[in-house]
Formats: structure tokens, C-alpha cells, sequence
């Protein structure tokens, strides 16, 4: 949309805006538009902070005289949704709006006073100044994620600052350094972050035996140790960005451009050891170019997720190792205190097209680092014989960006909702304030 056009037209929202009666107690709650392929929802919702949120908000009695806005991707689970609830918190005011209809979402937002996201890519500058919207985030620094100056021109720099701070009152964090961090890559003041830790990762702290038991069930396999693989997306891979590079974008399995000898070499390795990978392709993930290669040892996430109906983080919380790259999941498994292999097979392609939120970018990870599959195996072969060699470091890591090891994330969003709703804190000092 042409500047001009959307500048008339927000400003023709705000005035709208302005006339719509707000619903005090009303708060709309809109998950990661990732959700949408992941396939999660109100039902399926421990990966999504908003989705964690939502599920704790309807079962507290504080909330009991709330009504609830929940956006939702799939419509044809709708009837289920409605159940889900119906029998959850049948005393709960809860409708649905359809959040592939932006028209629809508008609507919602103009009745509620308080809105909850998962992200700031959403334009709410239309918003009145009593109207607040709180962002819980969905990933820490790891992989740069910073928009520069050099990026993009400055008029549209200054554009996305003035949009992301006009939106956007209150950002959740899990410690003051990722915080500061999302700052610049937000484009967001510091002021308005406040460290909570993230609602999904509530689930590491519960007992989750019975997922354990449902994975056993499914694939036939004895108590195997699960391990799982979570690759993120490579930019060069993907022809629709402009950063694509063709020549890079190659046909591979999940462990990049490996023989046949070296898979089954692995499939080997996980059969003597009674050892079950779960594979997780990020939603981005060019997936054209992956080749099949599972196995009754090698299964893909969503297998388990259409069987089972259950999240990553349903299975991270049940994860005996973490293979990753460079995804920010992995300072979320710290709260398993599990060992963890970084997998760096394209370190150098990696670096020069995306880049880093660290440098060096080994200084934050607590784990085998292999840049190879033969460094790989060896990494894996020695996680497996019982020795844990990061486990100090994975440690030091963890304080550093999870200030809270406890699962109440979700309670203290709920502390922040209550003093918002109460005039206990505002956008600029909601980061002096201490939840616990």
C-alpha cells in the first residue's frame, strides 16, 4: 500500500476508533501468525505465548468477570474451539474472531481496551491513548534479526519506528539483555519491556510424563531417548526474499548435503543406542528442497503433531538432547538443563547473509559445536555414552537470558494485566518494575 493511502487510511481508523464504545474489561489475544502452519491453537497451544496465556487467563478466577477476545487461523475447528471452552470455563464471556480477516480483527480491537500479541508486526496506530497493547514475543535474540539505517532508506526507518512505538505499550522478555537486545531489533524503547520470562515455557517446570508415554505408544518403541533436531530457515534458500541466492540453494536432507553411507551410518548409531530423533522444520523453511529421508529412528515433528495433537514445546519438554543451529528455541530448552549440540553446517553461508545477535556467536552457545556431520556424530556419540561436558557453561548461560527458572511466566503477564488495568505501571517504567 502507497505511504500516502495508508497514512489516510489509519488516520481514518483513528477517527472511527475514536466513537467505538471500549469494553473495559475486554481483552483481545492474537497468536503468532505461525500458528497457522504450525497447526496450533487454543487446543494444541504450549508453543505460543499467547496461546499459554489465553489457557491460564480462562482457568483464574481474577478473570472470571473478563470477556475475552481469541483471534483463531483454522476456521473449520471453530465448533471445536467453542467446546474446548464451553467445558473449560463455561463461566467465561469468550468469542472468536478470524484472524485471516484483518477487517474483522479491526472490529474486535476497537471494542476492547487491552491487546495482547504474540509479535509487533501489527499497525495499531489507530489505537486511542487509553486503548494498551502488550507484545509477549516470540523469540530471543540469536540469529540478527536488527534493521539498520543501511537496510532500508531512512524515511522508512523512521516509519517503522514511529509505527512500532505508536502500537506498542508494553514488550514481555525473559532477561534484561534479550530485552535490550529486541529493543533495537524492534525499534521499540527499553522503557517499555518488562521481564517475565515467556508464558510457553511454563511447560518445562510440569510434569509431562504422560507426553513421554503418548510418544512410546506411537512410534512402538521402548522408553527410547528422545532427541530432537530443530533447524531454522535459511534466508539463501529461499527464492522469494531478494537475498536468495540460487547458487546456494541446493537439494538436502535435514542434516544438509550428506551421503547415504553417512545417514544410515547415523540411523545405526540411533538403533544401538535405542534413540528416536524428532525433526522440527521451521515454518519458513524452503522445504521444496529437502528430501524424505524418515525413518522408524528419524520421524518428523508433524507426525506426532496430526497424531497426537501436540506442540514442539510438548516434545522439548520431554527432549533428552537438543540438536539445533541458529534458532532462539535453544534458550528456551535451557530449562531443561539437557545437553545440546549446535549443528553449524553452513557457519560461513549463515553468517554472511544473516548474521548473528552475538559475536562471537560461541560465547552463548552451551554445547558441542560441530560444523560438519562427522563433528556431529562424535558430538552425538558422546552425549549418548552419558557425559555432559557443558553443563557448567549451559548454566551460566541460562541466568543470563532466562532471569526465571520457575514456570510462573504466565502469572506474572497476568501481574503486569493487573497493574495495567489497576494504573500501577506505565510504558515508561514498566522496566523498573520487579515481578517474581
Amino acid at each position: 500500500m502507497n505511504v500516502r493511502i495508508r497514512n489516510i487510511v489509519f488516520g481514518l481508523l483513528k477517527i472511527v476508533n475514536h466513537f467505538y464504545k471500549k469494553e473495559r474489561k475486554c481483552i483481545l489475544m492474537i497468536p503468532h501468525n505461525n500458528c497457522k502452519t504450525d497447526d496450533y491453537d487454543i487446543i494444541n497451544y504450549k508453543s505460543d505465548n499467547v496461546l499459554c496465556l489465553f489457557n491460564s487467563i480462562i482457568r483464574d478466577k481474577d478473570f472470571s468477570d473478563f470477556k475475552i477476545i481469541i483471534a483463531y487461523y483454522n476456521e473449520s475447528k471453530l465448533s471445536q474451539y467453542k467446546d474446548y471452552v464451553s467445558k473449560l470455563a463455561p463461566n467465561v464471556k469468550i468469542s472468536f474472531v478470524n484472524a485471516n480477516n484483518r477487517l474483522d480483527v479491526i472490529r474486535a480491537f476497537m471494542h476492547t481496551f487491552l491487546c495482547v500479541t504474540a509479535h509487533v508486526h501489527f499497525n495499531f496506530t489507530f489505537k486511542t491513548n487509553k486503548q494498551k497493547v502488550i507484545c509477549l514475543g516470540y523469540y530471543n535474540p540469536f540469529k540478527d534479526d536488527f534493521i539498520s539505517v543501511n537496510m532500508i532508506s531512512k524515511r522508512d526507518y523512521r516509519r517503522l519506528n514511529k509505527m512500532t512505538e505508536e502500537s506498542f505499550d508494553f514488550h514481555m522478555a525473559t532477561s534484561s539483555i534479550c530485552a535490550r537486545i529486541t529493543s533495537i531489533d524492534l525499534l521499540l524503547n527499553y522503557s517499555k519491556f518488562g521481564i517475565s520470562g515467556f508464558p510457553r515455557n511454563d511447560i518445562f517446570y510440569k510434569d509431562n510424563s504422560s507426553i513421554k508415554e503418548q510418544i512410546n505408544k506411537i512410534t512402538g518403541l521402548d522408553s527410547p531417548r528422545i532427541i530432537c533436531y530443530t533447524p531454522t530457515f535459511r534466508d539463501y534458500e529461499r527464492l522469494d526474499l531478494e537475498i536468495g541466492d540460487k547458487s546456494l540453494r541446493k537439494d538436502k536432507t535435514i542434516f544438509g548435503s550428506i551421503s547415504t553411507e553417512e545417514y544410515n551410518y547415523l540411523t545405526s548409531i540411533l538403533q544401538e543406542s535405542n534413540s528416536l530423533i524428532v525433526y522440527k522444520l521451521h515454518p519458513w523453511q524452503e522445504k521444496t528442497i529437502i528430501r524424505d529421508n524418515d525413518s522408524k529412528r528419524i520421524i518428523n515433528y508433524n507426525y506426532l503433531n496430526k497424531e497426537l495433537n501436540i506442540s514442539l514445546y510438548d516434545v522439548l519438554a520431554v527432549t533428552d538432547l537438543l540438536i539445533t543451529d541458529y534458532t532462539s528455541t535453544v534458550f528456551d530448552f535451557l530449562h531443561r538443563d539437557k545437553p545440546i549440540i549446535f549443528y553449524f553446517y553452513d557457519f560461513y553461508n549463515y553468517k554472511v547473509q544473516r548474521g548473528f545477535s552475538y559475536n562471537p556467536i560461541e560465547s552463548v552457545c552451551g554445547g558441542y559445536i560441530s560444523y560438519n556431520f562427522k563433528e556431529l556424530m562424535n558430538a552425538l556419540i558422546d552425549c549418548i555414552s552419558g557425559n555432559d561436558n557443558y553443563k557448567e557453561t549451559r548454566n551460566i548461560i541460562h541466568n543470563i537470558v532466562n532471569t526465571h527458572h520457575d514456570g510462573r511466566s504466565c502469572e506474572r503477564v497476568k501481574s503486569v494485566i493487573r497493574d495495567i488495568y489497576e494504573n500501577n505501571i506505565s510504558s515508561n517504567d514498566v522496566w523498573k518494575h520487579d515481578y517474581i
